[in-house]
């Protein structure tokens, strides 16, 4: 998250994930971590999304585009 939308951010808000690999298919799941550091060269924080992954659809390294729903 770019480091002018952090405080907009909290922990519990509603996101939705889209990945490539399954077009027009949305994941949904909350904000469960906000990172406490501000990445110099991307101006960035760390922010952890928890998604329901039951049937293991989701697999590390996949690009993902992430909606987190504010106020």
């Amino acid at each position: 998250v770019y480091e002018k939308d952090i405080a907009k951010v909290k922990v519990g808000k509603k996101v939705e994930i889209a990945v490539p690999a399954y077009p027009g298919e949305v994941f949904c799941g909350k904000v469960s971590y906000i990172g406490d550091v501000v990445d110099e060269g991307t101006r960035t924080t760390t922010v952890r999304v928890q998604v329901s992954n039951a049937e293991h659809r989701l697999k590390p390294g996949m690009f993902a585009d992430v909606d987190i729903f504010l106020e």
